[in-house]
């Protein structure tokens, strides 16, 4: 029912349809009718001994019949179901797979969706599920990796009223200025990249401004990952802005997926003199941190937080570069819930609060506090972005 303003000084009298008019003329009117029906009364009386009614005067208002409200169409649920189709082999609640899962999870608890995970064994399974979760009522599907980009691809043709997130996947649109699009892609897909240059640089100021020798180091994967080659010149950067005269090396272990690779770069960094190295939790790169601490160098890491994902480096962390892919995997479905849009491509970093740093685990040089909040500031509004390599997925 429409809300109506009521001014107390003129209360508003209500309208009950055609009734008669009121009886007028106060007591002079009542009083002739009163007489009337004593001489009516009297002559009665003379004729039957059977008493005649009396007619009434007073006139039985009729009862108020509210209208109802009209009940309010509801709001439609845009999003029913939410499955997460995690990469293959990461169960880790802290991985990244681990925190697309949670943000996957808050999202569905604040929409009241129904939240899924599966986590597959191999690839034939990834895409299994992929094509399964698309079967889902009003459902978002998401991704992380390039292994799920086909799968992906294919579902989305079969099933255009689903919306498909992917994580780590550059996607033809709005591509990043540090990427090129992977190609054309359906308009209910939606890729999610981080800026790799910008988390590369922060782990660099941090590593730099906590080496005792200037020299830092980077261990990456190999040289056509797109990702090693964004983290390597952002943290250059980075070590050259809070060490201008100190050295920042970069050396690949030549593999994705052989911790013998990543510990054998470890040990290049640090016998070349680096007392600080960087690198990121996959396969090679935990290798790399762990060879790293053994041999008393301390460590700064990226992507997921070190603490959790690796312990037994504990005692030489610094500090962990964090890719919140729970904060960017939930806003994406915030907006899908809401009946927004989002692009085929969005750039996932510090402004937006999807790029971070953990607690620090060492005492900071006099100083930093300071510094590090004006580097903040800085990239909030001007975020870097080192280098031309193409973003893709993490290794």
């Amino acid at each position: 029912m429409p809300e109506t303003n009521i001014d107390p000084s003129h209360p508003a009298t209500p309208s009950w349809g055609n009734q008669p008019e009121p009886i007028r003329g106060g007591r002079t009117t009542v009083a002739r009718a009163a007489a009337i029906v004593a001489i009516a009364l009297a002559l009665a009386a003379c004729n039957s001994s059977t008493p005649t009614p009396v007619p009434s005067f007073v006139s039985t208002p009729k009862p108020v019949v509210t209208p109802p409200s009209p009940t309010p169409s509801p709001t439609p649920q845009l999003v029913k179901s939410i499955t997460l189709v995690g990469d293959v082999l990461e169960p880790s609640a802290a991985s990244l797979s681990g925190l697309a899962w949670k943000g996957v999870q808050d999202s569905a608890s604040a929409i009241g969706a129904k939240a899924t995970l599966v986590q597959p064994a191999t690839n034939a399974e990834l895409a299994a599920a992929v094509d399964s979760a698309a079967a889902g009522d009003r459902a978002v599907v998401v991704t992380i990796g390039a292994a799920g980009a086909a799968p992906v691809a294919t579902a989305a043709v079969a099933h255009p009223d689903v919306q498909f997130i992917e994580l780590d996947v550059a996607l033809a649109g709005d591509a990043p200025a540090s990427g090129a699009p992977t190609g054309n892609a359906p308009a209910n897909v939606h890729g999610i990249v981080f800026d790799e240059a910008e988390a590369g640089y922060l782990a660099g100021f941090v590593a730099a401004s906590f080496s005792t020798s200037g020299k830092v180091g980077f261990a990456g994967t190999f040289s056509a990952d797109s990702a090693s080659a964004n983290y390597s010149a952002g943290f250059a950067a980075g070590a050259k802005l809070a060490r201008p005269s100190g050295t920042a090396a970069t050396i690949l272990a030549g593999a994705a997926y052989s911790p013998d690779h990543g510990r054998t770069a470890a040990a290049a960094l640090v016998k070349s003199g680096a007392d600080l190295v960087s690198a990121a939790t996959g396969v090679v790169g935990i290798a790399a941190l762990r060879e790293a601490c053994s041999r008393k160098a301390r460590l700064v890491a990226i992507e997921t937080d070190a603490w959790q994902t690796v312990p037994d480096v504990r005692s030489c962390l610094v500090a962990s570069i964090l890719l919140r892919y729970d904060i960017a995997v939930g806003s994406a479905i915030s907006t899908l819930a809401s009946g927004g849009s989002l692009a085929a491509m969005t750039v996932a970093g510090l402004s937006s609060g999807e790029i971070s740093i953990s607690d620090l685990h060492a005492d900071a040089p006099a100083g930093f506090a300071a510094t590090l909040a004006g580097v903040l500031a800085a990239l909030e509004n001007n975020p870097p972005r080192a280098s031309a390599q193409p973003v893709s997925a993490k290794p």
